[in-house]
C-alpha cells in the first residue's frame, strides 16, 4: 500500500507549482492540488484506455 501513496507524491511533485507554497491563500492551494490530480487522472485514464485499442 506504500507504493501508490509514494508514486502519486512523486507526480505531484512534478508540478512547479506544488514545490513551492508561495500563496497566501489556503483555497488557491486546494485548487492547484486538485487541477493537478485531474491532469494526472486524465492522462492515466487516457493511456488506460488505449491499451485496449492495440
Amino acid at each position: 500500500m506504500r507504493w501508490p501513496v509514494e508514486r502519486t507524491n512523486s507526480w505531484l511533485t512534478n508540478f512547479g507549482q506544488l514545490r513551492r507554497n508561495t500563496e497566501r491563500h489556503p483555497k488557491q492551494r486546494l485548487g492547484q492540488i486538485a487541477l493537478a490530480i485531474a491532469l494526472i487522472l486524465t492522462v492515466k485514464l487516457i493511456k488506460w484506455a488505449k491499451r485496449w485499442n492495440d
